[in-house]
């Protein structure tokens, strides 16, 4: 929230504006680093294990690697798709389409030429559209 919104609205009788204070604040991963543990990631999970294996025991053994087990705990839900080999397997690859977008948005925004906020947010949502409902052309 904006610090001009949350005065206006502290003025107004019987409104009490908290303010949120977080115990640790973890910074983004750079997108060199984050794009080099998911390719490790997916090429482990595409290739080290059988058809049958089960998504549990993938993604419990690949928590035996120290970096992508400091991957889950920073991005537990990313890593959750990025084990799913169903979604992997994909022929249409939208799994890996848009993490590659994402990581080239990160990439931007680590170099300066995009800053984090509302720019940033609606490229990534740009992305995940443009994955979603691809542009086909007509002729």
């Amino acid at each position: 929230m904006q610090r001009e919104e949350a005065e206006r609205l502290a003025a107004q009788p019987n409104t009490e504006v908290l303010e949120v204070k977080y115990a640790s604040i973890n910074d983004p991963w750079p997108a060199a680093r984050l794009r080099k543990v998911c390719d490790r990631l997916m090429k482990r999970v595409l290739e080290e294990f059988s058809a049958d294996a089960s998504d549990f025991l993938v993604r419990k053994t690949c928590l035996d690697d120290e970096e992508i087990l400091t991957f889950y705990r920073s991005h537990p839900k990313l890593y959750t798709m990025l084990t799913d080999r169903k979604l992997l397997n994909d022929p249409k690859k939208p799994a890996q389409t848009v993490l590659n977008g994402f990581l080239d948005l990160r990439q931007t925004i680590d170099s300066g030429i995009v800053a984090e906020g509302k720019e940033a947010d609606a490229m990534a949502n740009k992305i995940v559209m443009s994955c979603l409902h691809p542009v086909s052309s007509t002729k």
